[in-house]
């Protein structure tokens, strides 16, 4: 009896250890060891690559108007030279004497003008004083006019009653006459006075005028000249660069003279040197004016430079590059880093940042899917199970991408899978084995 209860439980207990084995073998056949990690919120920046090419936003060509003897030239094509320095020295001594000819030409005619001015000064003074003297006259004339007249009139009225004789009357009518007649001449005279100083005014007025043109000419000519010599001391020959910079060209030669129709330096300024960039169509309605720009390469020495995205072209070219045809946008990239070793023509690569989201969720690209369709998305682990979430990917940088927050499904600290040793699939169970 005891040998077979004892039987019995043995055949319990290896039939519970059987089902239990079972069980957990089933259950392990559903279960997926996965790594995960755990998402954080940081700041996402995505960019895009370019190449571009090193050019001078700025530089200035030095050219003179006026032929002249080359005596020395100090510097050679591709030599850095600083404001001020001494580039050539030219033979200026025959633009002295033609500048010394015309100064004293313009001093002459100043002088002209300033005898004209005068002589109108003493002219319109005299007539002035003709003018008062016309005008006293006149008035005085006109005073004894009226003074006659009204003698007259009581003269006449003493004549009608007998008081005076006809001769007497005829004697005062006399001196009216004669003194009507003097107040209209000098009327006349002070008339003609006033026009004459008018005519006078005019005709001096003229006179300086034409003196002034003479002087403006004379003027004009002497910085016609020394703005054909721009650039140079005419005193010392010396022609001196205007700006900090890089010798691109250099149009003269010892010993030969300039060419007025050619330019003799074209120096290049380093401190506003700009990158003419070339994007893709794929990326270019990404890239906005002012996004910031990391500038690297060989060109650059080791170093990364900052610039900012100075202007899009508006229209797209075609390019053949290694018999491949490309389409894609010019863009200009102003460099804003100070003392660069890049130089004109250098070939660069860029790194254009076209948007910037702060405190978003990151998650590793490895860990991101994609659908037939295109829909991306990630398998997380929520208690212990896999779950399938589609995602929105806001930002791109490098190996993360900043994602939208999913409510009730994706957040930060939700365990997302970027490693399994199995095909994954919604349900199943998750071993975890390694978690970040």
């Amino acid at each position: 009896m005891k040998k077979k209860l004892l039987t019995l439980i043995l055949i319990l207990i290896f039939a519970t250890i059987s089902t239990v084995l079972y069980i957990t073998y089933k259950s392990r056949q559903n279960e997926v060891n996965v790594k995960v990690f755990n998402v954080k919120k940081s700041n996402i920046t995505s960019t895009i690559s370019a190449k571009g090419t090193v050019k001078e936003e700025s530089g200035i060509n030095i050219s003179f108007k006026s032929s002249l003897k080359v005596l020395k030239v100090n510097v050679s094509e591709g030599d850095n030279v600083k404001k001020g320095d001494i580039i050539a020295i030219l033979d200026t001594k025959p633009i002295k004497l033609q500048l010394e000819q015309l100064r004293l030409n313009y001093d002459i005619e100043k002088k002209n003008l300033e005898l004209t001015n005068n002589q109108f000064k003493k002219n319109t003074l005299l007539l002035d004083t003709q003018i008062i003297d016309a005008k006293n006259n006149f008035e005085q004339k006109s005073l004894s006019f009226e003074s006659l007249e009204k003698d007259l009139y009581k003269s006449k009225d003493l004549y009608s009653i007998g008081a005076i004789s006809e001769n007497e009357l005829n004697d005062i009518q006399k001196s009216y006459d004669m003194a009507k007649i003097e107040m209209e001449n000098s009327k006349k005279k002070y008339d003609s006075i006033i026009l004459e100083n008018k005519e006078n005014e005019k005709n001096n007025q003229s006179q300086i005028d034409i003196q002034f043109q003479k002087v403006t000419l004379a003027k004009l000519k002497i910085d016609e000249l020394l703005e054909s010599v721009n650039g140079i001391d005419i005193d010392s020959g010396k022609v001196i660069s205007p700006i900090d910079g890089c010798v691109a060209s250099i149009g003269i030669k010892e010993g030969e003279y300039t060419n007025v129709e050619d330019s003799a330096f074209n120096i290049i300024s380093l401190n506003n040197l700009i990158v003419l960039a070339k994007i893709s169509e794929i990326d270019a309605n990404s890239v906005k004016e002012g996004n910031k720009v990391i500038i690297s390469g060989d060109s650059a020495a080791g170093n990364e430079y900052e610039g900012i995205v100075q202007s899009i072209a508006p229209c797209a070219i075609k390019e053949t590059i290694d018999n491949t045809e490309r389409t894609v946008i010019n863009a200009q990239i102003l460099i804003t880093s100070k003392n660069t070793v890049l130089k004109p023509g250098y070939n660069v690569d860029l790194q254009i940042t076209t948007k910037t989201i702060n405190n978003v969720l990151s998650i590793i690209t490895n860990a991101v899917r994609e659908d037939e369709n295109g829909n991306k998305y990630v398998y997380l682990v929520d208690n212990g199970k896999i779950r399938k979430i589609f995602i929105q990917i806001e930002a791109e940088s490098g190996m993360y991408y900043g994602i939208k927050e999913v409510e009730d499904s994706l957040r930060e600290n939700s365990k997302i899978i970027y490693y399994s040793s199995d095909d994954l699939r919604e349900g199943l169970s998750a071993n975890v084995i390694e978690e970040k």
